[in-house]
């Protein structure tokens, strides 16, 4: 019978690759981290609405931690698009945000971003969004872009810091 839950990544070529990996982070990405770590640890984020944080979430960690290219200053070539109709968008309903290849003659999506409030069950279905899970959202936008191939779900930042803490590494 074949091995239908193979690892996505060779587990022995990971660890040995992620034995050397050092990165350096600049005191701006620390405060950064640290400000959403801190955020995500206080029990009243749980209890926050998703809007109120989607803009310096994207920004925050997509751009300044990530180093994606924000379309201010920018417009003849970013990488990162947040809540918008797309040239290339097949129907109504648009992602939260979008990473690819953007500027005056190109509007390529390789990644979708669906962001759900830090309470959020992501397996749960929702019935103000034609009762499916924030995951199957998600994955409903894949067919929305021609070279998409991946897709971000997150419950904004709650497991990515808590269990992730970047300003810990």
């Amino acid at each position: 019978m074949p091995d239908l839950f193979k690892a996505l990544f060779n587990p022995n070529l990971l660890k040995a690759r992620m034995g050397a990996f050092a990165p350096a982070f600049s005191e701006a990405q620390r405060a950064v981290a640290d400000n959403w770590a801190r955020t995500a640890a206080d029990p009243a984020f749980l209890g926050e609405k998703e809007k109120p944080f989607q803009g310096q979430f994207l920004t925050d960690v997509f751009g300044t931690l990530l180093g994606y290219v924000l379309p201010a200053g920018h417009l003849e070539a970013y990488n990162l698009k947040a809540e918008s109709a797309s040239s290339e968008t097949k129907g109504g309903k648009t992602p939260d945000a979008r990473l690819g290849f953007i500027g005056y003659e190109r509007d390529v999506t390789r990644v979708v971003i669906e962001l759900k409030p830090p309470a959020a069950d992501l397996d749960a279905k929702q019935a103000h969004h034609g009762n499916l899970t924030p995951v199957e959202q998600a994955f409903g936008y894949l067919a929305k872009f021609d070279d998409c191939r991946w897709v971000i779900v997150e419950d904004h930042a709650r497991h990515a810091m808590i269990d992730y803490p970047l300003g810990a590494v």
